[in-house]
């Protein structure tokens, strides 16, 4: 039970002298909830600022590749007619395109009328063909109009088609709409089913189902070594019985869906023909005509004597045998359709090629004609009218992502700046003043933006520093972009520019025995010294070093491949900064030969790995600074808690001892009343 004193006998106020006591007992308990709250605030600070440099990096690495730093715009001279957009993958340039057709789909209207939706339309089978897939729906006497566009549309296995009512002077029809655009996905009204062969084995790579991708060695029936004349050979007859022979040389590289390419050019793409898929890891032979077939199809393998190849290939039986009819009154009968748009693919002539022909594309969206640019059709030009494409380099974005690089820098300046300033005439020190990891970092990140650029050397190099290209750091501290400097730069040596900023894994050699070969994101930008040992002209060993120093470290030796070492510490960050770094060395004879290896790495690169020594999960500055911090508030926050139970032990015996004063007064007070005192 809590003691109450009023001091009634004493004449004190006990509770007020207490509170004071229990004031000066407070002052080491006020001045750790001080020290914590100075620890919270530090560590929200150095939140803020890890969010900063998180920030940073990111403007950073926007910039520290030169392939991804290219950009182009493309102006097209008819929108109208032809859009277009550029990777970094484009080259400047003016192209001319005429378009004599747009890629569509199909579209056929039955042209039997009806005077409902729900009017009935009899019992039987309509059998349509899309993308070498048929389909059967089956109908009741009880189906509608409006029943048939529902089973095509809710069929899972609709390989593309989608169906609809068209109204048209109070009747309607209805409307078969290919999905797909291009010639090879026309949609056919088929009076019997198609004839269709299924290999018998499913074709498997580690198990799996194979895919057009997967190359004819990696199928789980291959297997010993390819030699050079190995062949698949391709037999059977068509749809009307003529003899198919052909043959299929594999290589390295042969894929299934060449395969299947294969077997499709030796039946042929005419009525008699047919076309060979995949589906569900089986290959499928489809004839291009309905109705009874008399195709067959036969896979086999001749090995290369030279060579150890094995293939087993399957056989095929019959899927459909064709004979099914279509029995739905009417639907059945091709003449009974109208095809209002045909599919068809796009055709263009790109720079007047081909002359007599045109470029087909099954799309009106198109990759393939121009480097890097992406081609939208739009409309078809005139007889004598061209559009003219004009690709430039897109310098508005690389300057964008530099301001953006500008602003983040400015921000980590400023709110060091705030957090770390000492005010004389408040006394006032900001939260982060002396310490010394906010220090390194506003050291670090300035670095990079007033020194030269790794790897760069004025010998050979237009430019070596930031500063050439417009990137200043000011007398308070901040970044500036001057851009007409950069503009200027980049009409100049555009490449240069680019190099300067974003270079990576680019390197060279000053020997002609040594070469550079390549670099990891792990190799850092500098010069390094590299020796390596041949006896008998065969590459014994080789070390390398950073230029200036004086430890040699180990290079692997593999034939006559020089790598740098990888050797990581405990936090698995490579050692040595030409981690990474490979070269070729040939040499006739025995002797130690050594060579000066440069690698380029842009500013921004440079910054990457700056901060990122700072902001890594495990291991960054910035993050033990954070979990150091964090540490020391649970710590502080443990010593409150004890403090405080102290405390609440330290009032409860002082309220004891006022209150045994209180008790004996009152006894003294009872005995001088008993005495008449």
């Amino acid at each position: 039970m809590a003691i109450s004193l009023g001091g009634l006998n004493s004449g004190l106020d006990t509770n007020t002298l207490i509170q004071q006591l229990m004031q000066i007992e407070q002052r080491k308990l006020l001045k750790l909830q001080a020290r914590q709250q100075e620890r919270n605030d530090k560590l929200d600070a150095l939140k803020e600022l890890h969010n900063l440099l998180s920030d940073f990096k990111k403007s950073a690495k926007a910039i520290s590749n030169t392939t991804e730093l290219k950009s182009f715009k493309v102006k097209s001279s008819d929108e109208d007619i032809i859009s277009a957009t550029a990777s970094d993958s484009a080259f400047e340039g003016t192209h001319s395109i005429k378009v004599n057709q747009l890629a569509a789909s199909e579209r056929k209207v039955y042209n039997t009328e009806y005077s409902y939706p729900d009017e009935k339309i009899g019992a039987g089978k309509f059998i349509y063909s899309y993308n070498n897939q048929q389909r059967i729906i089956t109908t009741t006497d009880t189906t509608t109009l409006q029943n048939l566009v529902d089973s095509i549309n809710n069929d899972n296995e609709n390989p593309g088609v989608s169906a609809s009512l068209l109204k048209y002077n109070d009747k309607y029809h209805l409307v078969l709409t290919g999905t797909d655009t291009g010639a090879d996905f026309d949609i056919s009204i088929n009076p019997f089913s198609t004839f269709e062969l299924s290999s018998l084995e499913k074709l498997k790579t580690s198990g799996a189902e194979a895919g057009l991708a997967t190359k004819i060695k990696d199928l789980d029936s291959f297997s010993g070594t390819l030699g050079t004349t190995d062949k698949i050979t391709i037999t059977g007859t068509k749809h009307d019985g003529t003899p198919v022979s052909a043959e299929l040389t594999i290589t390295d590289t042969t894929t299934v869906e060449r395969l299947l390419s294969a077997i499709t050019d030796a039946f042929g793409s005419d009525a008699n023909g047919a076309t060979a898929i995949l589906e569900n890891g089986r290959i499928k032979l489809v004839d291009n005509t309905s109705g009874a077939s008399l195709s067959t199809l036969n896979l086999g393998f001749t090995a290369d004597p030279a060579g150890s190849a094995v293939l087993t290939l399957p056989g095929f039986e019959i899927t459909d045998d064709g004979t099914t009819a279509a029995t739905l009154a009417g639907f059945s009968n091709t003449a009974n359709w109208t095809t209002t748009q045909s599919a068809q693919d796009s055709q263009i002539r790109v720079d007047g090629y081909p002359a007599a022909g045109w470029l087909e594309n099954s799309g009106n969206t198109i990759e393939n004609v121009i480097d890097g640019v992406t081609i939208d059709l739009n409309s078809v030009t005139s007889i004598d009218e061209t559009v003219t494409l004009t690709i430039t380099r897109d310098t508005e974005t690389l300057k964008e992502k530099l301001q953006e690089f500008v602003e983040d820098y400015n921000k980590i300046i400023d709110f060091i700046k705030t957090n770390t300033k000492y005010d004389p005439a408040t006394g006032t020190a900001g939260i982060l003043i002396s310490n010394f990891t906010v220090s390194a970092i506003r050291t670090k990140i300035n670095s990079p933006l007033i020194s030269t650029t790794s790897g760069f050397s004025k010998d050979t190099d237009t430019y070596i520093m930031p500063a050439q290209i417009g990137l200043t750091v000011d007398s308070t501290g901040k970044l500036e972009l001057d851009t007409a400097i950069l503009d200027n730069a980049l009409s100049s040596n555009y490449s240069d520019v680019l190099q300067l900023i974003g270079a990576s894994e680019i390197g060279s050699s000053d020997s002609k025995d040594i070469k550079f070969y390549s670099a990891s994101d792990k190799t850092k930008g500098g010069t390094y010294e590299v020796e390596a040992t041949f006896t008998d002209s065969v590459l014994t060993a080789a070390r390398t070093r950073t230029l200036g120093t004086t430890t040699w470290h180990t290079a692997t030796v593999t034939g006559g491949v020089i790598l740098a070492s990888s050797q990581t510490d405990d936090s698995g960050k490579t050692i040595y900064p030409e981690a990474g770094l490979g070269l070729t060395a040939q040499y006739t004879g025995t002797a130690t030969i050594t060579a000066q290896v440069r690698v380029k790495e842009g500013f921004a690169g440079m910054l990457e790995n700056v901060l990122d020594d700072f902001l890594r999960t495990k291991y960054g500055s910035l993050t033990i600074e954070q979990e150091n911090t964090s540490d020391s508030i649970e710590n502080i926050g443990d010593q409150i808690t004890k403090e405080e139970a102290r405390l609440t032990r330290a009032e409860e015996r002082l309220k004891q001892k006022f209150a045994r004063l209180e008790k004996t007064l009152a006894l003294l007070q009872s005995q001088r009343s008993a005495l008449g005192m």
